[in-house]
């Protein structure tokens, strides 16, 4: 009787644990919102970390470029999310590349976001130029 019950017991332990993993790629419906306001799609949760924002001005400005300015939110910790976008790059040997946008939060807040393209460098784009990465034939519409 003893041992069944610990059975149990070690059963739903494992259970609980296996459910802990999915709670950190579950999707934030305001970071849903936020990217279908630009017209992106996300196909999954790739990063989630906390950074203090300390970044060489050459990644500054390059961000700022991209349409994210973290300027004023030097030297504070900010919430960065990470998701591969369904939308794909435009490929001539078909393979396929992927697209990602990265979505900055202080204290719940979204404060912006830029995408970025897998295999370029940079890479960066703003998250209000799909049409302009579709004409340009980077992305495929």
């Amino acid at each position: 009787m003893m041992t069944k019950r610990l059975l149990l017991l070690l059963s739903l332990w494992l259970a609980l644990a296996g459910c802990a993993g999915s709670a950190s790629e579950q999707v934030s419906e305001e970071h849903v919102r936020y990217l279908e306001s630009f017209g992106w799609h996300i196909k999954k949760k790739t990063a989630e970390r906390t950074e203090v924002i300390d970044y060489f001005p050459e990644r500054m400005k390059s961000l700022q470029i991209a349409g994210l300015d973290l300027e004023p939110y030097k030297n504070q910790e900010m919430l960065i999310t990470t998701y591969e976008l369904k939308e794909t790059q435009s490929s001539e040997d078909k393979n396929e590349r992927k697209m990602y946008a990265s979505i900055y939060e202080m204290n719940g807040t979204i404060i912006g976001g830029f995408g970025s393209l897998e295999g370029w460098t940079p890479g960066y784009f703003a998250l209000a130029d799909k049409e302009r990465l579709i004409r340009d034939g980077i992305m495929e519409p």
